[in-house]
């Protein structure tokens, strides 16, 4: 489902402006996009941005859907080319709290709910979830790969189910991740890893043998020993990965990259997404939270070694804070225009925005800047966008507040404006200078 556009012209400015109505200060962008590695924003000619970054070689399947995550994994899988070589599911995972956000609001920080991990009991929490498995195992490309991340609150529950659904043959690894940190458990041997279930959907699942340094110690001696003789290793090579991660540490405090309260570390989306997935392979999160299987695949897109290169991905999220940091996230990346989606339509009233030429420029204000949560500016169509400039609320791990205006300079060319309003109530916009209703 496409989100159509909302018709809205620019319009001159007054003979004369009030002097409180001064532009100078403004943030200022100029809509010249930098070319080298990165797809092509949509030209003037009419091109989509799908067409534009398929133009430049870039993978086109970038986008975010908000809604119930059932609901719009049932409505893909209608659809025989919506299938996906790697499903990562980061479920909640029945701890019984509500996590929440700090967001920025006038001079100070409130604590916005990011989603509710409570549930009468363990059987509602199964029952919730066992659709949610259906639906994804619908969307696996043949020989895809389905990998759920869970804590020992409902991880061997969790596998009976999969074992049903999958069958026992189709289960690989129990991938173990260790990590520090953290509470102590002051009556039992403190809780310090998750679990990664890993289910194929065929036999011929792509699967990358990805290698980590040796130890100081087995550098140190260059050799590893087998009660019966010793063997020379090859050091530079590195030793072959278990099952046993304990080599990638959580993002805690000011090293954290979001501030969304449980966000997973880039490295371990990456190491999945070389291990389980070519380059070109579609991949998709249902739990999106913070985006950070997006930010892994654009990070990968740019790296070198095993497995590096583009993934098309897509992730689905119906939290206000998840959206609020994923589409700030995916602006600092920065790296290709990207479709969004929601489960309704635009807001049908007035934006909260002002569009005026000034001179060669095109000045954006916020009419009512208390209701907005978070707004960018950018290059697109009716469907994809690629976010130049973007501001929002801010969280207690980011500082900024936001910015009520914005002056815009647009190169010749360089394609159509798009201004898109997320409000606090949730509502939102989706802007395009000469749009098509």
């Amino acid at each position: 489902m496409s989100a159509p556009a909302v018709r809205w012209e620019i319009v001159p400015p007054p003979q004369e402006r009030p002097p409180a109505y001064d532009i100078l200060g403004l943030p200022f962008v100029d809509l010249d996009l930098p070319t080298a590695g990165r797809a092509q924003p949509p030209a003037a000619a009419g091109a989509t941005a799908g067409e534009a970054a398929g133009a430049a070689g870039a993978v086109v399947a970038r986008r975010l859907l908000r809604g119930d995550n059932l609901e719009v994994m049932r409505r893909l899988a209608a659809d025989p080319a919506e299938r996906f070589h790697l499903i990562y599911l980061d479920p909640p995972f029945g701890t019984g709290q509500s996590f929440q956000e700090r967001v920025r609001r006038r001079e100070g920080f409130e604590a916005e709910p990011a989603y509710e991990d409570r549930w009468p009991d363990l059987e509602a929490y199964l029952d919730w979830l066992r659709p949610r498995l259906e639906a994804a195992r619908q969307l696996l490309a043949e020989h895809g790969s389905l990998v759920v991340h869970l804590d020992w609150r409902t991880v061997h529950h969790v596998k009976v189910l999969l074992d049903g659904l999958f069958g026992a043959r189709a289960f690989v690894n129990e991938i173990v991740w260790l990590y520090n940190g953290g509470a102590v458990t002051p009556r039992a041997f403190s809780r310090k890893h998750d679990t990664l279930l890993w289910y194929v959907n065929g036999p011929e699942y792509t699967f990358r043998r990805l290698r980590r340094p040796y130890k100081a110690n087995t550098q140190a001696v260059g050799r590893h020993s087998t009660y019966a003789r010793e063997v020379r290793i090859d050091l530079d090579r590195g030793t072959p990965l278990t099952d046993w991660w304990d080599d990638i540490p959580t993002e805690t405090g000011w090293a954290r990259e979001v501030a969304y309260p449980t966000a997973k570390p880039k490295a371990l989306l990456e190491r999945l997404l070389r291990a389980l997935t070519n380059p070109g392979d579609r991949v998709a999160d249902f739990f999106a939270g913070s985006g950070t299987l997006a930010a892994a695949c654009e990070r990968l897109a740019a790296a070198d070694g095993d497995g590096a290169g583009p993934r098309a991905w897509t992730l689905c999220d119906r939290s206000r804070a998840a959206w609020r940091t994923m589409l700030a996230r995916l602006w600092r990346t920065g790296r290709a225009p990207y479709g969004v989606e929601w489960a309704g339509a635009p807001c049908a009233e007035p934006a909260p925005a002002e569009v005026q030429r000034v001179g060669d420029t095109v000045e954006v204000r916020l009419v009512a800047p208390d209701a907005v949560e978070g707004w960018s500016v950018g290059l697109g169509d009716e469907h994809a966008f690629w976010a130049l400039w973007a501001s929002d609320r801010g969280t207690g791990h980011r500082r900024e507040s936001l910015q009520p205006a914005v002056r815009v300079r647009r190169r010749p060319g360089a394609g159509r404006l798009v201004v898109r309003i997320l409000a606090v109530d949730g509502r939102w916009w989706w802007l395009v200078e000469n749009g098509r209703a």
